[in-house]
């Protein structure tokens, strides 16, 4: 038999009821009730959520401080290490430094000065000193001559000085006479022509 024959036909079926706003509220009731589970829940789910936010970050807080308890830790472990080493290298500085002194004190002290020659002749010795003062005297006497020569030249140099000043002083006093003598002679013949003058007026 085919589905659509196992029922009753449409037609043939009651007719649905169907609620009247007006004579009936059941419907707005369970409107209200339905929005009231709806925000009711949606409280919950937000309740919810900032509880598991909470205790995430109180989780998260949790692992930042055993992150932060374990850093430390493994610095104050490094820096006690690092402290350690240099305590240990300071110790084997000091024991080096005081075991090179005390090998130092121990040890012979050796010669540091010139390597020694072998004695020579006095007779050598006496000659070069003899040498010596000799080449010292002619360095003297050839010193005294050097400054009397320097001296006679500087002798020398005045006396031409003063010969020439005195000749250019004679010069001086000849060309003084030969003006004064001009200006005599000038002033004389002068004199004779107004002289004459005088006469020619006369006459």
């Amino acid at each position: 038999v085919s589905p659509h024959l196992q029922r009753h036909p449409r037609f043939l079926s009651r007719a649905a009821e169907h609620m009247s706003r007006r004579l009936q509220d059941q419907h707005v009731r369970q409107a209200l009730e339905d929005k009231v589970l709806q925000t009711k829940a949606e409280l919950q789910a937000a309740s919810h959520r900032r509880e598991m936010e909470a205790q995430q970050w109180s989780e998260g807080m949790l692992v930042n401080d055993a992150l932060r308890h374990d850093r430390d830790r493994a610095k104050a472990e490094a820096r006690r290490q690092n402290a350690e080493t240099l305590r240990s290298q300071m110790e084997e500085v000091r024991f080096r430094n005081k075991k090179d002194k005390k090998d130092r004190h121990h040890e012979q002290a050796g010669y540091w000065g010139p390597e020694e020659k072998s004695p020579q002749d006095p007779e050598v010795h006496r000659d070069h000193c003899a040498d010596l003062i000799k080449q010292m005297e002619v360095d003297q006497s050839r010193k005294v001559a050097n400054k009397t020569q320097r001296l006679r030249q500087e002798r020398q140099l005045i006396d031409n000085s003063m010969a020439e000043m005195s000749q250019d002083r004679l010069k001086e006093r000849e060309k003084a006479v030969q003006h004064r003598q001009v200006l005599t002679t000038t002033w004389q013949s002068q004199q004779k022509i107004k002289q004459a003058l005088d006469t020619i007026d006369a006459m």
